[in-house]
């Protein structure tokens, strides 16, 4: 995730927006996982991956983790992207690129089917 990267090399937003001339606001939301990366212009992810020193996949990869989803959140454990829904953990898939780009869609398929079972266990 951005934000534990950002604290591992302790970084704040607020250095990335110096380096970078990025409006603070714009990168504090995608840091807080308020804007998706895929809304947001190439400067923005060139900024964060030159800040960073990093490839922009790797970037990409970063503001991508742990996107709020409706109703669940997506976190990465280790090379495999989880969907936290109702207090529960459920394993989506492996980290990869297709992956990444996906990983919102998949996420929301994943919960659209929770929610299925959920209501047929609830007729029983």
């Amino acid at each position: 995730m951005l934000k534990d990267e950002l604290k591992r090399r302790n970084l704040s937003i607020k250095d990335i927006q110096k380096e970078s001339n990025i409006p603070y606001t714009t990168l504090n939301d995608l840091v807080n996982g308020r804007t998706d990366i895929d809304n947001v212009g190439t400067r923005v992810l060139v900024a964060v991956s030159n800040s960073l020193g990093i490839s922009m996949d790797d970037a990409y990869r970063l503001c991508k983790e742990n996107q709020p989803v409706k109703e669940g959140r997506i976190e990465v454990k280790g090379k495999k992207y989880l969907l936290i829904y109702n207090n529960r953990q459920y394993e989506l898939c492996s980290v990869n690129k297709d992956n990444t780009e996906y990983i919102k869609e998949i996420a929301m398929t994943a919960i659209k089917n929770l929610q299925e079972e959920e209501r047929i266990t609830s007729w029983h």
